[in-house]
């Protein structure tokens, strides 16, 4: 969907996941995350790297949607001994959404030059080109380094 022929969607809910499909998967794609919809991944054998979407629902106002961006940096021998020793709590692949001991997981915001929480408002009367286009640059620039730093 290009900026000029971007239509609205007919609920808040809806022009997210299309922003989501339409302009955040294909760049992410092309930073080398895989994935789709609300969480990606950067491939690792030693490593779980994810990156997350966070919506909220007591900020759903007068037909806009919140967002922010979560990461999650966590050794995959360490986790499969958390695991092992609590198989309820953790999960056999980690949630870059659900806050874990001992893992790396900010959001988005703590990584910028601002470094104050950041949260992204969609609607359906607004376009989303503008707004996929931050938050590609935020983990671009911000998110995918600091990621890396903690995978060596």
């Amino acid at each position: 969907m290009g900026d000029a022929q971007e239509q609205p969607a007919s609920s808040e809910q809806e022009t997210f996941q299309e922003m989501l499909d339409e302009q955040i998967a294909p760049a992410f794609r092309a930073l080398g995350l895989e994935g789709s919809g609300r969480e990606y991944e950067l491939p690792s054998d030693a490593y779980w790297a994810l990156i997350g979407f966070q919506t909220s629902r007591k900020r759903i106002i007068r037909k806009k949607l919140v967002f922010t961006v979560n990461l999650l940096v966590a050794s995959r021998k360490l986790w499969a001994e958390k695991r092992a020793s609590d198989p309820d709590w953790y999960p056999e692949r980690p949630d870059p959404n659900v806050l874990r001991d001992k893992f790396w997981r900010p959001r988005i915001g703590a990584l910028l030059p601002s470094g104050e929480d950041c949260w992204w408002e969609v609607s359906p009367d607004r376009l989303t080109a503008p707004i996929a286009q931050e938050v590609v640059a935020a983990i671009r620039e911000y998110g995918l380094p600091a990621m890396r730093e903690r995978m060596q």
